[in-house]
């Protein structure tokens, strides 16, 4: 495995309210672009109850019902503008989420009210996830353009939806959530790779931070002929001289490391970035079962794609902001979403059956 360790380096030495996703949900639901104004200041609205509901003393539950209130009355008030990003035949579909949107939130209005904080905090949670729902509904793609010089390779404008099946059966299958709008070339050349069957069948190595499926080698595609006359005047095949190959048959371009950092429009590419300068990624490495791709050793600003990597955080290792010190200096690319206690009990050379792209395949754009 190239480049991962866990090293007291830069430490992500920030203040403990460091704003960072703990967990795969969170960190997959804010990097949904929220392209309806009116949803954005619903997210908004419930993302600030979310924050005043972790003050652990003295929670100011009437500011947080009267929030949640407002957002209740703006959507079940104006359905059109709630629902006007929503393709024609997705319609019903977004009315429903809509519905279950707003039984959750008067939910949430009477447990704030009445100062139940497990029932208050269950109805916060649905509440964000069904706005989160509803606005990957309206995402038309991605927000942004990728650069020019990068538009040559495989790209996920959405998610991928994606299952290992390991070789031991008393595994239980591992399902991963590739995210494309902070990740469109990582994710889009993971998806590429494993719907191809570059990491069936390969053992994974596991260190103390990390658990790496390195791609088998693929044999090259056959070299294209050349068609030359021979000194009889008789046409024969001469193979043409193969392009220079890279490691593990991999012909695709090199990939550069790719981060979109919280507050920003579009990633930043060929960098990496320091959260001890206030840098947030939108998809932090600092969560148990974080996908990322190990950095190129041989060339800097971009990842290794013959192979990826679990990161396994243990928040005791992390610095005063909870935050690994690996934190912002690898492509993350997505998250174990179901299956994490598998991948507790993987040990190493434990290996990858096969890998099946569940949905999102009709999400990757391949130039």
């Amino acid at each position: 495995m190239i480049g991962i360790c866990a090293q007291p380096a830069q430490a992500a030495l920030v203040s403990p309210n460091l704003s960072m996703p703990r967990t795969p949900e969170v960190a997959l639901r804010r990097s949904v672009p929220v392209v309806n104004a009116k949803l954005k200041e619903a997210v908004d609205a419930l993302e600030e109850a979310q924050y005043l509901f972790r003050i652990p003393q003295r929670k100011p539950f009437g500011a947080m019902a009267i929030k949640a209130e407002d957002v209740r009355t703006s959507l079940s008030g104006d359905e059109d503008a709630a629902l006007s990003g929503c393709l024609p035949e997705r319609k019903d579909a977004c009315k429903l989420i809509l519905a279950d949107l707003d039984k959750q939130l008067s939910t949430l209005v009477d447990a704030l009210s009445a100062r139940a904080v497990d029932r208050a905090d269950v109805a916060l949670y649905n509440s964000l996830e069904l706005v989160s729902n509803l606005a990957q509904e309206e995402a038309p793609g991605l927000p942004f353009e990728v650069p020019q010089k990068f538009r040559d390779m495989p790209r996920l404008v959405g998610r991928a939806r994606v299952r290992l099946v390991m070789k031991d059966s008393k595994t239980k299958p591992i399902e991963l959530t590739l995210d494309g709008y902070a990740a469109p070339l990582t994710a889009g050349r993971m998806v590429y790779r494993m719907s191809n069957g570059a990491f069936d069948g390969v053992p994974l190595k596991k260190t103390a931070v990390a658990l790496t499926a390195v791609a088998k080698r693929a044999p090259p595609p056959p070299p294209p002929s050349e068609i030359l006359a021979t000194e009889d005047g008789a046409e024969g095949e001469v193979p043409a001289p193969p392009p220079p190959a890279r490691r593990g048959g991999n012909s695709l371009p090199p990939l550069p490391v790719e981060i979109l950092c919280r507050g920003e429009f579009e990633p930043r590419y060929k960098s990496t970035i320091d959260v001890q300068e206030g840098d947030i990624p939108g998809l932090p490495l600092s969560v148990y079962g974080a996908l990322a791709v190990p950095s190129d050793a041989r060339t800097p600003g971009y990842s290794d794609d013959n192979s990826f990597f679990f990161y396994l955080f243990d928040p005791q290792d992390a610095g005063l902001g909870g935050a690994s010190f690996d934190e912002g200096q690898y492509s993350v690319f997505g998250y174990v979403t179901d299956g994490a206690d598998s991948i507790r009990s993987l040990g190493d050379g434990a290996v990858i059956q096969r890998v099946e792209v569940l949905n999102g395949l009709d999400k990757l754009v391949v130039p």
